[in-house]
């Protein structure tokens, strides 16, 4: 303090007094609310079908409440059984019914015959050529999806029982000779019975007996 007292003289401050001042920290004390904890928690909860704890945080630091509070009132709020811990700090309002997973489609309706099989039959009958608008006709006739049309086309592609013909994109096909009908094989045809052997003579001998008679 001598510097500093010898300092102040020499600018003619002579009456000095001293008085040590010192200054000590108060830590802020927790404010009281008049909404609890869990009930401002609660409110939030209700607006909001599911929710991150770090977004319940933020909505009490916002309203000048802890990020320990919202915690503590998690907490509550899940032994209340009024929200549903998801993991990862993520929560759900246990009033949120379970989403129903989606209807699954029918199972396609089976037939008795393949759609390749429906497909040759109908080529055979139009001289070994069809169209795909003639077979989407024809499988709508019997119920089947519009799709295995061209499904069974491609496979049929790749196995070598039609060839494409025509413009392209026109959709006109036509048999390979491995998917022609094959004939029908003839039948063998069936030896007439022999006829019974004429006796020879027969009737002569029986004539002669009644003529030596």
């Amino acid at each position: 303090m001598g510097p500093i007292i010898a300092q102040l003289s020499r600018m003619g401050l002579t009456n000095i007094g001293f008085e040590l001042i010192t200054d000590v920290p108060a830590f802020k004390r927790n404010e009281r609310h008049e909404v609890s904890a869990e009930d401002f928690a609660l409110a939030f909860v209700n607006e909001h079908l599911t929710f991150s704890g770090r977004d319940l945080s933020a909505h009490f630091k916002a309203a000048g409440r802890t990020a320990s509070s919202s915690y503590y009132a998690v907490r509550k709020l899940i032994g209340a059984g009024e929200i549903v811990d998801l993991g990862d700090r993520n929560y759900q309002r246990a009033d949120v019914r379970a989403i129903e997973p989606p209807k699954t489609e029918t199972a396609p309706k089976k037939f008795d015959t393949p759609a390749s099989a429906e497909i040759l039959k109908f080529a055979r009958k139009h001289g070994g050529k069809f169209n795909t608008e003639q077979l989407v006709a024809l499988f709508a006739e019997q119920g089947r999806a519009r799709g295995t049309v061209y499904g069974s086309v491609n496979k049929m592609l790749t196995e070598k029982l039609i060839k494409r013909v025509g413009a392209s994109g026109s959709g006109d096909y036509m048999l390979l000779a491995k998917a022609k009908a094959k004939s029908n094989p003839k039948k063998p045809a069936t030896k007439a019975a022999a006829a019974p052997a004429a006796k020879l003579n027969g009737a002569n001998h029986e004539t002669a007996e009644t003529v030596n008679g």
